[in-house]
């Protein structure tokens, strides 16, 4: 492959990772890999500056800019950090450091936090304003959600203004326990706590951030006056005394040698710590010297990283299991001889699907090297000894309820689709308990599992045949948990049919779609008569979700599930409010850039109380495009289609 056509090709690859980190939280490959792809470009780019593109994402910070919050000119410009993986590279770094300089240098090092960068502005010893490093020039604003993490002080002993950088983290307790929150609500778990941080942190609503219980440790602090101390190791106790949580660090370092010294004390303490870290940050101590250190396009002299390689192990295959979920989703599991990984023991692995297993080539028997996705999740990278064992391969019956499983062309996940499937009981009642659905509080797994072990129930239906006489003399079952699990049961009952539908788990109906039927069809008798062309004219229902749809309500199953609800009182109605007349009924509507008067949410709500789709991106189909301040290519997409375009004052003409 030519020079240019690889440039673009790399390019692509990393405009694609990044979008898939900085926008929907999800890390495609590891930071070794993508650091490898983008010094390939960087070299390429070296070597051949002709070719270079205008778009390359080497004329940038990492990009983590979202719709929905205004952006902020940063004023002194977050520049990401050069990265390195060896003792060497590091002894490198800092005998070309100090030939930069004139003057003696000393460094300081810090343990790397594995979260999202933020700057927090002080204005005479009050907080301002907060704002993740977008691309390096300008940021988002997300004061609101910062204000929530309780390592964060409001206020400082300065009268100044000044601005602290540090890093949003998340705990491995708070991330445990967020997954156990999601785990009970019938959602899907997080994937690890950086990529949870990052979403979390662009969350519009600040109370949910809240509850997702985020940490901040500060590591740099930029004064517009003169400077307070002269070191970099000063500047660390300054901020331990204004209250913030700072970055576990060296004392001062003199050589090379003590640098690689203190990334050897951590190697494997690292994992005893409460949060994850994926490295260490050497920067110099004394700060007059920044200035003559200068940077580079993207990264200052005076700092570099050093990154941990993930920790990998050689196990055994013993087994793969396979676990049905509550969508009938068929997951492989491999369980593995127990070994230990990054300060724990692994004994099990998704294999995520049997596509996956198939490029794998996995059997049992065989030794695999596995390491830990983000220090959490244990992934199976490569088989690295057959032992002759039988191949893995896709069943074709459900092995719980022996239906016949099946795969959609465009999709790797395989499923049961009969609904009432044995194996997707315990997921089901759990997403129907969930606060998303029926929001029956008290419910959680274990209560859940209890109740099955017990025989006590087998189904939703009978979670509403409960009586206390069932429940007393349970574990953990005193009178007061009793008489309130029973009166939590008897409130959901008035939820009404689309938190019912959303409940039950239809597949591939999820809560938004669940609402627009029962706006449609209040009443639950209407539906049993819908065809899938008359399910089609509703909004988000496409043909393979009318055939989803048919099949469930056609099925003997559904009908006498819903006859035991309708005979415990439950609401299978909807209250519709009257709807008046709607002026954007039929249109596609698409929001961009900063909103001053209303929120995202409120702008979307009302757009859609006038009968309009609310869509995140432009196209030919778009009816219009309501633009705030600072819109960017969704705007510039709407005038090049001849979209028509409006501004935020066309929300209050509804």
């Amino acid at each position: 492959m030519n020079p240019l056509d690889r440039m673009i090709e790399l390019s692509s690859l990393i405009h694609g990772f990044d979008r898939a980190y900085y926008r929907d939280g999800k890390s495609p490959v590891s930071d070794r890999e993508y650091d490898a792809f983008y010094k390939e470009l960087k070299d390429l780019e070296a070597a051949n500056p002709s070719l270079k593109q205008p778009g390359s994402p080497t004329n940038r910070v990492g990009n983590d800019l979202t719709d929905g919050f205004q952006k902020v000119t940063h004023r002194h410009r977050m520049m990401s950090i050069d990265n390195t993986y060896s003792a060497e590279e590091i002894a490198s770094w800092v005998a070309k450091t100090k030939e930069l300089a004139e003057s003696p240098m000393t460094f300081t090092g810090e343990l790397k936090m594995d979260g999202i960068a933020c700057s927090i502005t002080y204005r005479d010893g009050v907080m301002v304003q907060a704002v993740t490093r977008g691309n390096g020039s300008v940021g988002d604003d997300i004061t609101a959600n910062v204000k929530t993490i309780k390592s964060v002080p409001l206020t400082i002993p300065r009268t100044d203004l000044v601005e602290v950088r540090g890093e949003i983290f998340m705990r491995f307790d708070a991330f445990a326990a967020l997954n156990a929150r999601l785990e009970e609500e019938g959602k899907p778990p997080m994937q690890n706590p950086r990529n949870t941080t990052a979403g979390a942190v662009k969350l519009l609503s600040p109370a949910e951030v809240s509850r997702r219980n985020l940490s901040f440790c500060a590591y740099y602090l930029l004064e517009d006056e003169q400077p307070t101390v002269t070191t970099h190791h000063e500047v660390l106790s300054l901020l331990a005394q204004y209250g913030f949580m700072v970055v576990e660090h060296s004392p001062v370092l003199s050589t090379a040698q003590e640098v690689v010294d203190f990334v050897n004390l951590w190697e494997s303490t690292r994992h005893d710590l409460p949060y994850p870290v994926d490295g260490m940050v050497f920067k110099v101590n004394e700060r007059n010297l920044y200035d003559e250190l200068g940077a580079t396009a993207k990264s200052p002299r005076w700092v570099i990283a050093y990154k941990y390689e993930p920790e990998q192990a050689i196990t055994e295959v013993l087994a793969v299991d396979i676990q049905v979920g509550r969508t009938g989703a068929i997951t492989p599991v491999a369980r593995l001889k127990p070994v230990e990984l990054a300060g724990t023991t692994v004994s099990n692995s998704t294999l995520h699907n049997y596509d996956e297993i198939a490029r794998l080539g996995v059997a049992v028997g065989d030794l695999v090297k596995i390491e830990k996705s983000g220090e959490i999740i244990p992934k199976v990278l490569e088989v690295v000894e057959k032992r002759g064992g039988e191949l893995v391969v896709a069943p074709s019956t459900c092995p719980i309820c022996n239906s016949f499983l099946e795969k959609p062309v465009d999709q790797v996940v395989i499923r049961c689709v009969n609904p009432f499937c044995g194996g997707r009981v315990a997921g089901t009642l759990r997403h129907f308990v969930s606060r998303g659905a029926m929001d029956i509080s008290g419910f959680g797994p274990a209560v859940i599992d209890q109740l099955l072990d017990e025989n006590l129930i087998a189904g939703i239906a009978d979670l509403y045949e409960l009586s206390a006489a069932h429940l007393t003399g349970l574990d953990r079952m005193g009178d007061k948990t009793v008489n309130n699990l029973i009166a939590a049961i008897a409130e959901s009952k008035d939820r009404g049919l689309s938190r019912l539908l959303t409940g039950i788990g239809i597949p591939l109906v999820g809560a938004q779609t669940a609402k627009l039927i029962a706006k449609r069809f209040p009443v639950l008798d209407q539906i049993y008569e819908v065809n899938k062309e008359q399910f089609m004219t509703i909004d988000s229902v496409g043909e393979e979700i009318a055939d989803s749809l048919v099949k469930f309500f056609a099925a003997d199953e559904t009908r006498n599930l819903f006859g035991r609800l309708a005979l415990a009182g439950v609401k299978l109605t909807e209250d519709v409010e009257p709807v008046g007349e709607q002026k954007l009924l039929g249109q596609t509507i698409v929001l961009t850039g900063t909103l001053t008067k209303f929120s995202r949410a409120e702008a979307q709500a009302l757009l859609e109380k006038q009968g309009a789709k609310v869509s995140g991106s432009v196209s030919k189909k778009t009816s219009a495009v309501v633009a705030g301040a600072e819109a960017g290519s969704k705007l510039t997409k709407a005038q090049e289609l001849g979209v028509t375009v409006y501004g935020e004052e066309f929300l209050a003409t509804l």
